[in-house]
């Protein structure tokens, strides 16, 4: 996915993690990412069997012709819609996990991972509908709780007219939810909206529930923001929010945590040693175990439609499926 080599490594799962993330991954994208909305140069997706460019993502590569054929280009990176496991294990991580998530539009699996099809997959209309539902669902119980919204709120509003608090909230979690610092505009525009809805219906808490419920729904909050900033060489580089989320959700399977921002925050994630350093941490937690190597090995032989596959129809995973090679 990324341009660059890393040295040669004990071939352990922290080393070559490490090595790949450090070394190689420092936000340079190389041509098989495209820009948003695009998956080739037609602006299709790339065609089932196609022989993926060595190093690369997956995309067709260039086919055989003169050596003196110039390289593409690099380009953007794109926004992936989060999986279902990405998207409850976020929402367990912002509003606690005794929180209920509802029912969602099932994974696009793409190449035997639903974390590929993210890459390409769209949202339907009722898709929107149950995302709404699902977070809305999720926090009337949770705003209903003074012991539960408060640890969330961080603070408690005096009354409807608090914007001082509400506008804490706001950019205080909107930070952990998006991912990134929200501009002052946004920040605005969700205090506001609370305000608004706190002086409509006489109740500060139900106001702040249905600005949060927005927050929630956009596709900021649904989305993994990972395009890129154009660096030298044509190269495309990840920002340290963007950073950040990629090692998260790689490892941890959900959004980053409080220590991971705040190396985002002080640009450590712009150099392979703040990488590093970030990598041996969120390897060290047991987290990593149940965020990548379950999710990857559960997703590799297809466990989360097992409990669906008729017996008859189940197909072997060792003979379908291959992590690399042509197919």
């Amino acid at each position: 996915m990324f341009v660059g080599r890393s040295p040669f490594q004990k071939l352990t799962l922290t080393g070559l993690l490490v090595g790949t993330v450090a070394s190689g991954c420092v936000g340079a994208i190389d041509s098989g990412q495209r820009a948003p909305g695009s998956s080739g140069s037609n602006g299709t997706q790339p065609p089932t069997g196609s022989t993926p460019t060595p190093g690369g993502t997956g995309m067709t590569g260039p086919t055989p012709g003169p050596t003196n054929t110039p390289p593409a280009s690099a380009s953007a990176g794109r926004l992936r819609l989060l999986t279902r496991s990405q998207f409850e294990n976020t929402m367990h991580d912002l509003l606690g996990t005794a929180v209920t998530v509802g029912a969602t539009e099932g994974d696009v699996v793409a190449d035997g991972f639903a974390s590929v099809g993210a890459t390409y997959t769209t949202v339907s209309p009722r898709g929107v509908e149950l995302y709404e539902t699902a977070v809305l669902g999720a926090l009337t119980p949770l705003f209903a709780d003074p012991a539960r919204r408060v640890a969330v709120l961080g603070c408690t509003p005096s009354g409807p007219a608090d914007q001082a608090c509400i506008s804490r909230f706001f950019t205080d979690f909107g930070l952990r939810a998006w991912r990134r610092p929200l501009t002052t505009a946004e920040v605005d525009r969700y205090t506001q909206l609370a305000l608004a809805a706190a002086g409509t219906l006489k109740d500060v808490y139900a106001g702040l529930m249905h600005a949060t419920s927005a927050l929630l729904a956009s596709p900021n909050f649904l989305y993994r923001v990972e395009i890129g900033t154009p660096d030298q060489g044509g190269r495309y580089r990840y920002n340290g929010w963007e950073m950040a989320s990629r090692l998260s959700y790689f490892l941890w399977n959900s959004t980053p945590d409080a220590d991971l921002l705040a190396a985002a925050a002080a640009g450590k994630l712009m150099a392979p040693d703040g990488i590093r350093a970030q990598v041996m941490r969120l390897l060290a937690s047991p987290r990593a175990r149940a965020g990548f190597a379950d999710n990857f090995g559960r997703e590799l032989v297809g466990l989360d439609a097992l409990a669906e596959t008729p017996k008859d129809d189940m197909p072997s995973p060792r003979r379908s499926r291959t992590l690399c090679g042509p197919r």
